[in-house]
């Protein structure tokens, strides 16, 4: 009782890399490509719930969600954020399978 398991660890180790991964890209976007924070906010929880939803998909799937991605960032001027973006909702379904196994 109250003991603490490696799987537990693991656990959170990989909600805490995905934490600092979200954090990263909206400091990058905000500070560096000076997009407002609230919108990059909404796109990083976006990105996550769609990651949540389609984990169980197969992997073309995942790939036309990041080409759809990249042509709306295109279409918007803004690739390098939406290069960051899909880096977030590649390391989210990762992570979720991972924690999943």
């Amino acid at each position: 009782m109250g003991e603490i398991t490696n799987r537990d660890n693991k656990k959170m180790l990989i909600l805490f890399a995905e934490v600092v991964a979200a954090l990263a890209t909206i400091l990058i976007a905000v500070l560096a490509m000076k997009i407002p924070v609230v919108p990059v906010c909404v796109i990083v929880l976006i990105e996550v719930a769609i990651a949540a939803c389609l984990q169980e998909v197969p992997v073309w799937v995942h790939a036309v969600v990041a080409a759809v991605q990249l042509v709306a960032g295109a279409i918007c001027g803004r690739v390098v954020f939406c290069l960051l973006c899909i880096l977030i909702y590649v390391f989210a379904i990762l992570t979720l399978r991972e924690a999943r196994a």
